[in-house]
């Protein structure tokens, strides 16, 4: 009588299957900042296939594309501190603060207080009116007829 046939699949193609999705997912989120520990999870699924063996196809696409994933998460997160803290932006984000403080405590704005927040330093670019008027609504003052 003849045995019957097992199909048995090997845990290390699991774990290369794991590692190209991963990878991937890793590539595709790089822009939120994910992608590092997404990335860093396709690494170690990648080499833990590998066992005592060589790489399969999947596990090399798989440790790719993390280390794609991994390496541009990092460019990202690098590019966006210093986008963020470099003087410009601090700059007009205080611009923005001293506007919004202003449509607090008077609930409303008009074209001066624009004009004075906006151009508050003139050695810088002013700010767009329409930027900030998408954020606050600008109410023209209404000439009594």
């Amino acid at each position: 009588m003849q045995e019957p046939v097992r199909n048995v699949q090997d845990p290390a193609a699991g774990l290369a299957t794991g590692s190209m999705i991963l990878g991937l997912f890793s590539v595709i989120m790089i822009a939120t900042g994910f992608s590092f520990i997404i990335g860093s999870a396709g690494i170690i699924l990648a080499l833990l296939s590998r066992g005592s063996g060589n790489f399969s196809t999947k596990a090399k696409s798989g440790l790719v594309t993390s280390v794609i994933g991994v390496l541009g998460g990092i460019a990202v997160t690098v590019f966006a501190f210093v986008t963020i803290f470099s003087g410009d932006f601090s700059q007009a984000l205080e611009r923005l603060d001293s506007l919004y403080e202003t449509y607090i405590t008077q609930g409303t704005l008009d074209q001066t207080d624009l004009d004075r927040v906006l151009e508050d330093d003139k050695d810088q670019q002013p700010l767009d009116n329409k930027a900030a008027c998408l954020i606050f609504p600008v109410y023209e003052e209404e000439a009594d007829v």
